[in-house]
This record gives structure tokens, C-alpha cells and sequence, in this order.
């Protein structure tokens, strides 16, 4: 739910919603969200620092600028960057997410830059496909 500056307890609405139009996913109380949300939370407690998110929700024209997959899981809202200073911050993030969040999908990068992509994809339904429109919702 959102509470004013925040929509979970540590992210920011600033960090979460779109950076070229200030969109938020409408149902960000679903249970996908919030099992993203409280991924997060959890993580973060157990790093014992703050964890900055480069990109949460994107909308369609934002995500095609940056050169998003087509359908990422960021057009849903159920995704989010996290940023890492180097290798080791990234171990230690993703060696925390193994075992403090084991169902989140994980993406790991560090090449042009350095983050791991934490989501719920998985709770997309229908799934995904090259057919998928504006409009397809998720089970939560």
C-alpha cells in the first residue's frame, strides 16, 4: 500500500515508479507486489543496509527508450534493480536472496553496469507471450 513518500517500508515511490511519467502499477496491493515487497524488506534486514533500486515499474514507451525486453516483467511493476558497487556486493546479495527469498527470479549483470533483477514474474498469469496486450492481469 502506498503510504505518502513510501510504497513498501524502504522503497521509495521515487525509485519505484516510472521515471518518465511518474506511473504506478494500479494494484500494487496484489499479492505479487507485495511478495516482491516483502522479498525486498526481508533481504534488506538481513544485509543490514540500504539496497537502492535502479528501475521498479516501467511503463511501455520508458521501457522501449531504455531498450527493455519487450516483455519484461518491469511493465507488470513485479520487478526491481538493485544496485551493487562491484562482485562482492553482488555475491553477498545474491548469496541473500538464496536463501532469505529462494522463489524470486534472479538476474545477475555486470557488464555495463553492475545489479542483480529481483522478481515475481512467475506470478504473471496468463503467462507472458509475444501476443500479450495491454490489459493481462496475474493471479494474487
Amino acid at each position: 500500500m502506498t503510504n505518502g513518500k513510501y510504497i513498501s517500508g524502504h522503497i521509495m515511490l521515487s525509485e519505484y515508479r516510472c521515471p518518465c511519467c511518474g506511473a504506478i502499477p494500479y494494484d500494487t496491493e496484489s499479492l505479487a507486489h507485495q511478495e516482491l515487497f516483502e522479498a525486498y524488506e526481508t533481504i534488506r534486514a538481513t544485509l543490514n543496509r540500504p539496497l537502492r533500486i535502479t528501475s521498479g515499474f516501467r511503463c511501455p514507451k520508458h521501457n522501449a527508450d531504455i531498450g527493455g525486453e519487450p516483455l519484461s516483467v518491469h511493465l507488470f511493476g513485479l520487478a526491481l534493480d538493485i544496485d551493487a558497487k562491484d562482485i562482492d556486493e553482488i555475491y553477498s546479495l545474491v548469496t541473500t536472496v538464496n536463501l532469505m527469498a529462494p522463489n524470486l527470479r534472479m538476474g545477475v549483470y555486470t557488464k555495463k553496469a553492475t545489479f542483480c533483477h529481483l522478481d515475481t514474474g512467475y506470478r504473471i498469469i496468463p503467462r507472458v507471450l509475444r501476443a500479450w496486450h495491454e490489459g493481462a492481469r496475474w493471479n494474487g
